[in-house]
């Protein structure tokens, strides 16, 4: 049974959005359990949203052929954040699918926001990403004990449906070592993702953003997933800073999972 059933799209008619959209129908990959959902914020203004209603409906329709069930749609007259937040809440959505123009600047983007705040994996689509791979998937992780293996589900899930294999990275700065910690997860890793775990680099980088990047680029991986906070027992969640840098710089899809 998959764990990834429902999904949501938060949608503006944007390059972007399109882009998420139509990864989100990929990796859907034609599940009879599979939902999806299209998530617009308007004003209040009644004429407005039923041209927008049309719109959406015209939008959903393209995919009637590719998936199993037709796409719904909602529109909404809040923030984004404030309405994916609540939405999520209340109806309870396995995984975000959303799109991103990325940004080299410093200050935080509503994508990087959420991933934060919200109790739900996100899948981060760059808009210039318009291919659809998922057969090498890295994994970057820190020296912190993984105690929570129910952070991984959505990882594999994804492996089994598309037969993905993983790549596991950990960079160390000069200072670090290999410690015990690095064995309970090497351990950990072997054992959840079973036959889709591929291997385990150490890469020393002074530049942590750098370096996870440069692997990416020279395994041709189709995926990045990070774990925005701490799933270790009495750790705190982290500042999320390269998190943030991750999100906004990658040129391909980033998974954060929650």
């Amino acid at each position: 049974m998959n764990i990834v059933k429902k999904i949501l799209i938060p949608f503006d008619f944007s390059e972007a959005s399109l882009n998420a959209l139509n990864y989100a129908v990929n990796f859907s990959n034609k599940e009879e359990e599979m939902e999806l959902e299209l998530l617009h914020i308007i004003s209040s203004d009644i004429e407005v949203i039923n041209n927008i209603d049309s719109d959406l409906k015209r939008i959903a329709s393209k995919y009637t052929n590719d998936l199993k069930k037709p796409i719904k749609w909602s529109i909404h007259t809040t923030t984004l954040s404030d309405t994916v937040l609540k939405y999520q809440q209340q109806q309870k959505f396995d995984l975000i699918i959303m799109g991103t123009k990325g940004t080299h600047e410093d200050e935080n983007t509503t994508t990087a926001k959420l991933i934060h705040k919200i109790d739900c994996s996100i899948l981060v689509v760059p808009e210039k990403y318009k291919k659809f791979a998922l057969k090498k998937i890295a994994l970057t992780i820190d020296k912190n004990k993984i105690n929570d293996t129910d952070i991984l589900k959505i990882l594999l899930d994804t492996t089994r449906r598309f037969d993905a294999s993983v790549e596991v990275i950990t960079i160390l700065n000069n200072e670090s070592a290999y410690s015990n910690a690095d064995d309970h997860n090497e351990n950990l890793l072997q054992y959840y993702l079973e036959n889709f775990y591929s291997d385990h680099s150490f890469i020393r980088s002074s530049d942590i953003e750098k370096g996870i990047f440069d692997f990416v680029k020279d395994h041709n991986i189709d995926m990045l997933t990070i774990l925005p906070r701490n799933h270790a027992k009495k750790m705190t969640p982290s500042k999320g800073k390269l998190v943030n840098l991750i999100a906004k710089h990658s040129k391909i899809p980033v998974l954060a999972l929650d």
